[in-house]
């Protein structure tokens, strides 16, 4: 009876170990070495492509005068969330990476604030805009170009 009872007790002691043992590897942090920047989410450029629509509004406002437009989007600068802009977008480079990850339908853009002004800029608006940047799972985008293709 003593040697199944320390069995038993052997048993529950290594499971716990092993499991205690998995949780700290997962809890470690990714790429010490700078193999994986950006926390591991390196995953490639992002690219949408869409249209300015407004300007410092909201998406319900845009929605209220336009009911046809369709995948709107809010874009909020980091760094200055009073800089906001409302596109659709017609086209993604990861569809199912873009609905996995920007849901609901607001995007934060961590950018400059000369290439954010020229995204915004009213001589854009309504214009065919191309975004590409790198899309973090925390709804933060590094925008690094922003092109109108003409």
């Amino acid at each position: 009876m003593l040697k199944r009872t320390k069995m038993l007790w052997t048993g529950i002691s290594a499971t716990f170990l092993f499991l205690s043992g998995a949780s700290l590897c997962w809890a470690q942090a990714s790429g010490g070495s700078g193999v994986m920047p950006f926390g591991g989410e390196l995953r490639g450029i992002m690219q949408f492509t869409g249209k300015v629509v407004c300007v410092g509004c909201s998406i319900s406002e845009v929605h209220q005068a336009q009911p046809e437009l369709e995948n709107l989007y809010l874009l909020k600068h980091v760094g200055n969330e009073k800089q906001q802009a409302v596109v659709t977008v017609s086209t993604v480079s990861e569809p199912m990476r873009w609905d996995a990850v920007v849901f609901p339908h607001q995007l934060l853009v961590r950018t400059t604030d000369a290439l954010f002004n020229k995204l915004t800029a009213e001589d854009n608006l309504y214009k065919t805009v191309q975004v590409a940047g790198l899309l973090r799972n925390d709804r933060i985008m590094d925008v690094e170009a922003v092109t109108f293709p003409e």
